[in-house]
């Protein structure tokens, strides 16, 4: 398929989700501030996040939780599943406005969406079982957010999967005893950035 039509196809498959979700997560009008060691918001199509979703066998008793969520794409595409909760955590205060706004106006939803305007490294991960990062934040801030979540896991015992889009800093969880990669995605055709996915030993 010509790099063109591909786009193109790329594009009106994201509007026409846009339209059948009811939201802009363009965020077109937002001027990003920086943060020390947080990038800025960027996502994937809505082809390949419901591609990841799938992979992760998302059940009733998952929350699932979007580190870095920008304007709420990803974790409105969570809530067309039959899950727990849909959470995004978004550190900029505009970019988590939209999200909310996205998340109240969301016309198709199988459970509900919360949005945390907070620094992802100081969330309460107590009930989270599924987590999403689309390379949000440096190696520094990181190592605190997996340091916060094996504490959690620790204090309270369950199963945890991570799906980590443009896995720049995949390192520190592969030196995590407590963490095992099962699947990785390479970057090709079929997804624009390699996703790997990791589980709680």
């Amino acid at each position: 398929m010509a790099p063109s039509l591909k786009a193109w196809r790329s594009k009106a498959y994201s509007a026409f989700w846009e339209w059948r979700l009811g939201v802009d997560t363009s965020a077109r009008d937002v001027s990003f501030s920086e943060r020390l060691d947080y990038n800025w918001y960027t996502t994937i199509g809505y082809r390949e996040i419901f591609a990841v979703l799938r992979n992760l066998d998302l059940t009733s008793s998952d929350v699932f939780v979007d580190l870095g969520c920008g304007p709420g794409r990803v974790i409105c595409c969570a809530a067309q599943f039959e899950i727990g909760e849909a959470v995004g955590v978004e550190v900029d205060e505009r970019l988590a406005a939209i999200a909310l706004c996205n998340a109240a106006g969301l016309r198709r939803k199988g459970c509900a969406v919360r949005v945390e305007n907070q620094p992802a490294e100081t969330f309460d991960f107590a009930e989270g079982t599924v987590f999403y990062l689309f390379n949000p934040f440096g190696a520094a801030t990181l190592a605190k957010v997996l340091d916060r979540l094996r504490n959690s896991l620790a204090s309270d015992p369950r199963r945890a999967r991570i799906a980590y889009v443009n896995p720049v800093h995949e390192g520190l969880l592969g030196a995590a005893e407590w963490l095992s990669c099962y699947e990785r995605w390479e970057r090709d055709t079929k997804v624009s950035y390699a996703v790997s996915f990791w589980r709680s030993n």
